[in-house]
């Protein structure tokens, strides 16, 4: 063999050697590619239209209830219901029930604005 097809020879066998491992390589991002996308459709759960709860309470960014929407509504702080209500409740920063909207055991249907604590609700004004 003449130096310059020995030379041919050589880089003939780097060439395969290389295209070789660049085969190898792409199958197996190929095939890394197809597991994880069987990973990610096996893994997506199905989206439901309806949440399901006794109660959802939203708090401010101390942690303190200050909308409870729920089945029965909690009692008041430092009180109680008549009866039990299925409703809405909107409480100060102080924890105090100051809204509340709901429909008692016994049917009746209940709206209440409540003065802060302390506060005399029949002197109340208005403008405030």
């Amino acid at each position: 063999m003449s130096p310059s097809s020995s030379s041919l020879g050589e880089r003939l066998a780097t060439l395969e050697r290389r295209l070789a491992r660049t085969q190898l390589v792409a199958a197996g991002a190929v095939l890394t590619a197809v597991v994880l996308s069987v990973a990610a459709w096996k893994s997506v759960r199905p989206v439901s239209n309806v949440v399901r709860a006794r109660s959802l309470v939203i708090e401010d960014s101390l942690g303190r209830s200050v909308v409870v929407l729920g089945a029965p509504v909690p009692d008041p702080k430092g009180g109680r219901r008549r009866s039990p209500s299925t409703g809405i409740v909107i409480n100060d920063t102080a924890g105090a029930e100051r809204f509340g909207l709901g429909l008692t055991a016994d049917g009746s249907i209940v709206m209440g604005f409540d003065a802060p604590p302390g506060v005399d609700r029949g002197t109340q004004s208005a403008s405030r």
